[in-house]
């Protein structure tokens, strides 16, 4: 039961088996999806991209799933921070949450 509930926490990531049955496990961050959504305290983005906003996040927010998104998730390990935090606020507005500056 104890090893269920670890087992459900986990998110996504990756298992490589070796041929000498070593192994090694790459795990994810979660995604910046739902990060954004625990941020805003909402469950589930708007339906018409800017049309209606369910929620806001500030810059302080963005910069934070940013930051550790590029140095926690392996896939995005050599992205600039400054474009990743672009492509935080782009996903953040096409779910109908607004960015709001401090």
């Amino acid at each position: 039961k104890q090893w269920y509930q670890r087992r459900v926490s986990i998110t996504a990531g990756d298992l490589y088996v070796y041929d000498d049955r070593s192994y090694k496990f790459d795990m994810y961050w979660p995604a910046t999806a739902y990060m954004i959504k625990q941020a805003a305290g909402v469950t589930k983005g708007g339906q018409y991209s800017g049309f209606e906003w369910v929620g806001a996040i500030n810059m302080k927010q963005v910069y934070h799933i940013a930051k550790n998104k590029v140095e926690n998730d392996s896939r995005v390990k050599y992205v600039p921070l400054d474009q990743m935090c672009r492509n935080v606020i782009r996903q953040a507005e096409k779910m109908c949450i607004a960015v709001v500056r401090d």
